[in-house]
């Protein structure tokens, strides 16, 4: 059962059913690798909030294969998949803003009400405490055991000045629940919270007026167009377009991008071309990232990419 609307992931720059808590606004998420092992991490943001996370020893991060259920950072054991798994986990935000959920409590007490009245939940019991990565934040835990769909699930919920952070484990039987508990506590332990101030990213069209197309290949065709293009990235490109986005599973052909440059490099306006598995992955990336700043504003960047064997 997902706590909805989900909050997401991006690269390490500050880059369902009921019940329906209204989050802090949706964004995009990515992930990284760590160079001294495979262990996938990243950042949640949205608005009032900005969290990191670090999937469990022989778990992945997965920010695709949640999307369409409105969940962009999902968590499974390797080999296993969000949509076949018997154990995922995922995470999510709660608004305080939002009347009947400016607490905590208000927050726990409508989930407990909804797996009592709703989900038939046989058994729902208070878990210990667990201790975060966060000046020594802990986490409140509620287990539901046993709902009329044989479900099993522990939820870990952090409080913030703004929002309320959800981090769950499901099971689709007690077997599974008990054997991935330990993760569950690993992922809530690798909980750190960075900032309820957040960038509000630029917005993202799949569809590239005429207009700003022939602006973006004017710009791309001059002179200091040409040396922007080597520049415009601040360190390693592969930190913002990622291994998610270009991999050996993506369709071949190319990719077109404008994106609307501000003076202070942060993008005002993204412009893909049309929807797909390369584009959706990173235009909501490069609406979140910081750029060198352009040689004058707007400067309408034309990103062209080419997926081949």
């Amino acid at each position: 059962m997902f706590r909805r609307n989900f909050i997401i992931f991006s690269l390490l720059l500050l880059v369902a059913p009921p019940p329906t808590y209204s989050s802090a606004q949706p964004s995009a998420t990515s992930s990284y690798k760590s160079s001294s092992d495979d262990m996938n991490a990243g950042i949640i943001y949205g608005t009032n909030h900005a969290y990191s996370l670090i999937a469990p020893k022989g778990w992945v991060l997965d920010n695709q294969s949640g999307i369409s259920q409105g969940l962009y950072a999902v968590f499974y054991p390797k080999g296993s998949s969000w949509a076949k798994g018997s154990v995922v986990m995922y995470t999510n935000t709660g608004s305080k803003e939002e009347k009947g959920q400016e607490t905590l409590q208000k927050m726990i007490d409508d989930d407990v009400a909804n797996y009592r009245e709703n989900r038939q939940t046989k058994k729902i019991l208070d878990g210990p405490s667990l201790l975060t990565k966060d000046k020594g934040k802990k986490a409140v835990v509620k287990y539901f055991l046993g709902d009329k769909d044989g479900n099993y699930e522990a939820c870990a919920y952090i409080d913030e000045s703004k929002i309320v952070v959800f981090i769950v484990l499901t099971a689709k039987n007690q077997k599974e629940y008990e054997e991935n508990l330990p993760a569950f506590k690993e992922l809530v332990g690798s909980y750190l919270f960075i900032t309820d101030v957040v960038k509000e990213e630029a917005p993202v069209d799949y569809s590239i007026p005429p207009d700003v197309l022939n602006k973006a290949k004017l710009e791309s065709k001059s002179p200091e167009g040409d040396k922007y293009d080597g520049e415009m990235f601040l360190g390693d490109p592969s930190q913002i377009l990622g291994s998610d986005c270009l991999n050996k599973n993506q369709p071949l052909g190319w990719v077109t991008i404008v994106l609307e440059i501000q003076k202070d490099g942060t993008a005002s306006h993204i412009y893909a071309e049309k929807h797909g598995k390369v584009e959706d992955c990173l235009a909501p990336k490069l609406a979140a990232a910081k750029f060198t700043p352009p040689p004058h504003a707007p400067f309408y960047e034309l990103f062209k990419l080419e997926i081949k064997k």
